[in-house]
């Protein structure tokens, strides 16, 4: 990560069972020792964290292997396992990506139904889109032996809501709790103002800003922030802060003590960012647009409804709740997203319960939704825009998903209401800050603040902080250009409008729904991408997954037969076809370039759909390029950085069956040129394995132009369609021999070709 770009391979990680002698110490995220933030393996040493912040560790001790996480599982781990070959990632996208290549995937179509149906991000307790997919419990931890390859998951206990609030135990942990986080303030404060914090008319940010006003701190070096529009409640939210802010002298959302940061170049760089981190999890995406190369401090009030009076419905109100979700799609959609829902919802529940059973402590049902939001909302919500920000060097931080004041109880057996604890951290260290309002009429039961002042008279709180923290002279304020939001959206839009995006969901939910996503989509004033994020969500995993079965299939021709039958209503244009993860190896050319000891700079590709990468062997002594079209003509201009000869490889794709043995594909060279000279002018047929080369000795600073036309292998395509023939007897309708290529019109002749056979034997099949 350099502040420009981002690396999804350094930001994550994916250790699989094959390559355990290359694992080493490691640590992704940050977290908190000695009230000081912790942001990379050298500050950490040795020492072990307490699951402040949102972390993966790895250690490693001679053969063994152990991984760790936060508190709240921040990241996930999500795991892999078959015939005793395993991989993990902590990011799901990631894992997705490297085991599609060694084993095929399925969708997990309920997953998919329930997470379109959820209001903000999934609540499952360990299913993902993928069934072979799993995301661990939070607060697991695993331990590999190398030699055996053995995989051990273990599970930590963090005690929660186990210390009763009223007893000398307790408010000393709610004291230390204090001095964590004012201690945290002030040794921010004295190094730095890049500090932000959030104020609105709520619990949660109140109880946050009251360790600000605790740590003795001058709050208008730092940036409140507090939301300044019409949508929700924002306006009344606004309304309170503000008068929250004249009483202690500062002014709400003030930047000019912020550092500007770094500009991400590219809009990939930023979708990236998001999508590694909560692809199938989240439907907000919260675009970070800049890098900051001094970290940048934010201190919020996430995961406040679970120390306090919130999460009180029954377990069976919750599932009608969500299901109620389902309205806003088609009938017969709705019906199967219910099921999915009650299975999902049902599963979580029940996984919950047996962890804690298993720990000697079930919990009572009423206990069970705000445990349901501890253990997977809160992960899902809070902890993965903590980390989606932390790789941006946005280190948010969240005292109230301390797993210190976890363990404390909401509660006492004199007083039962669960916001007991609230009231006596707002009485306790910050009183003043109860004069002021809550939004939507909210309060704290004037009994219930009474009772908490009588605790804290009993147990008295003694104040550390006497002296002001001094101010800090640092000019941080400034200006950086960065990528427009409207970029980022047009480009989710242009792909949630795609007929490749449709072509994977439309099988699933047909044109209705479809068109009941576009609607939420086109109608929703906050956050109005979410049900977009989630439909393009489920496709690229429907993709990912069939391509993982094609991948590990030795079948060609059952995969034509299943794919005419599943795409005879959904081909609309061309695009669809051409990146289908079984036809396009029957249509894709690939040029291999590479200089010996040389570098090869790619200029210009005249098909502006075409892929092109410098695999690894091309790396070695200079640069090398492949490119792979579907278009059926194009051109390829290119610079030769150095003097020396240039090899040529005319390929097909290169395809394994699960067995890593390679699957030979066709197809047919019509006409190659070289620099406007032809050096192919009929049909040669190759493959991956068996190319046409062409070697050319090339000067310094040579720019050089190739031209490539080609179309489908009749007699591979023929093959695996007479093979599949319902009636063996019958003679194959004969295919009209190949017309000459045409430039012009190669791309729908050559995909309408492979199309209608396709659909003719699908007709057949009938």
């Amino acid at each position: 990560m350099t502040g420009k770009h981002f690396d999804p391979a350094k930001a994550f990680f994916v250790i699989d069972s094959d390559h355990l002698d290359q694992v080493a110490d490691a640590f992704y995220g940050f977290t908190l020792l000695d009230c000081r933030p912790v942001l990379t393996l050298e500050e950490l040493g040795d020492r072990q964290p307490e699951g402040d912040g949102a972390y993966v560790l790895i250690r490693r001790n001679g053969d063994k292997i152990t991984v760790s996480q936060d508190f709240m599982g921040s990241y996930g781990l999500y795991l892999f396992e078959k015939d005793g070959w395993f991989a993990f990632s902590n990011s799901f996208m990631r894992l997705v990506e490297h085991v599609k290549l060694r084993h095929p995937m399925t969708l997990d179509l309920d997953y998919a139904d329930f997470f379109l149906a959820a209001d903000l991000c999934s609540v499952a307790y360990g299913a993902t889109l993928v069934k072979e997919i799993r995301c661990l419990d939070r607060c697991a931890w695993m331990q590999i032996d190398v030699p055996s390859k053995k995989l051990e998951i273990g599970m930590t206990d963090h005690r929660e809501n186990t210390v009763e609030l009223s007893s000398p135990e307790g408010m000393a942990l709610l004291d230390g709790w204090f001095r964590k986080w004012s201690g945290l303030i002030r040794n921010l404060k004295a190094q730095t103002n890049n500090m932000q914090t959030d104020l609105s008319g709520g619990f949660d940010s109140r109880l946050t800003f009251s360790l600000l006003l605790g740590a003795n701190v001058d709050v208008s070096d730092i940036f409140v922030f507090s939301i300044h529009d019409k949508l929700h409640t924002h306006a009344e939210d606004y309304e309170i802060a503000s008068a929250i802010a004249e009483h202690y002298g500062f002014r709400l959302n003030d930047s000019s003590k912020l550092s500007p940061g770094i500009a991400f170049e590219t809009p990939q760089d930023i979708l990236d960012l998001s999508l590694y981190t909560k692809l199938g999890f989240h439907k907000q995406i919260y675009n970070q647009y800049r890098y900051f190369e001094r970290p940048r401090y934010n201190f919020v009030g996430n995961g406040g409804e679970c120390i306090r009076d919130y999460w009180n419905m029954s377990v069976e109100e919750y599932i009608e709740n969500a299901v109620k979700r389902t309205s806003s799609w088609p009938n017969h959609i709705a019906k199967r997203m219910e099921k999915a829902i009650r299975r999902v919802l049902s599963d979580a529940f029940r996984g919950i319960q047996e962890k804690f059973t298993a720990f000697g402590r079930p919990l009572a049902p009423e206990e069970l939704t705000l445990n349901l939001y501890r253990e997977t909302r809160c992960r899902n919500h809070f902890g993965k825009a903590i980390v989606e920000r932390g790789l941006a060097n946005s280190i948010t931080l969240a005292p109230l998903l301390d797993p210190m004041l976890h363990r404390l109880r909401r509660s006492d057996d004199v007083c039962g209401d669960k916001n007991l604890l609230t009231a006596i951290i707002c009485t306790r260290f910050s009183p003043a800050l109860m004069d002021f309002k809550f939004d939507n009429r909210r309060s704290i039961d004037p009994e219930t603040i009474r009772y908490a002042r009588q605790i804290n008279e009993r147990y008295p709180f003694r104040d550390p902080w006497k002296e002001r923290v001094p101010p800090v002279e640092e000019t941080l304020h400034g200006h950086v250009k960065v990528v427009s939001q409207e970029t980022i959206s047009g480009i989710v839009m242009d792909l949630f409008r795609s007929q490749e995006i449709r072509g994977y969901f439309l099988p699933l939910y047909g044109e209705a729904g479809y068109e009941a996503a576009r609607n939420d989509v086109m109608t929703r004033k906050f956050y109005p991408l979410q049900n977009a994020y989630s439909l393009i969500f489920v496709s690229w995993i429907r993709r990912e997954t069939e391509i993982s079965q094609d991948l590990h299939r030795s079948s060609l021709g059952q995969e034509l037969c299943r794919y005419s039958t599943l795409y005879r209503n959904s081909v609309g244009e061309n695009e669809t076809l051409r990146t289908h993860p079984t036809v396009k190896n029957f249509i894709t050319a690939r040029v291999d370039l590479k200089l010996e000891k040389g570098d090869v700079e790619i200029l210009e590709v005249s098909d502006l759909y075409a892929r092109v990468y410098a695999p690894e062997y091309l790396r070695r002594d200079g640069t090398g390029y492949v490119v792979e079209s579907q278009k059926g003509d194009m051109k390829i201009r290119f610079r030769c950085v150095s003097g020396g000869k240039l090899h040529i490889h005319f390929r097909a794709l290169a395809v394994a069956d699960r067995e890593k043995k390679r699957i030979p594909y066709f197809v047919d060279y019509d006409r190659i040129t070289l620099d406007g000279e032809t050096i192919l002018s009929e049909c040669r047929p190759v493959s991956h394995d068996l190319p046409f080369k062409k070697d050319v000795t090339v000067t310094a600073g040579q720019e050089l132009e190739i031209g490539v036309v080609w179309q489908p292998h009749d007699e591979q395509v023929n093959r695996m369609l007479d093979r599949y023939q319902p009636t063996p007897k019958a003679p194959a309708p004969q295919l009209p021999a190949p017309k000459p290529p045409e430039p012009p019109k190669a791309k729908p002749c050559l995909l309408k070709r492979i199309y209608w056979r396709l659909l003719g034997l699908f007709r057949r099949k009938k």
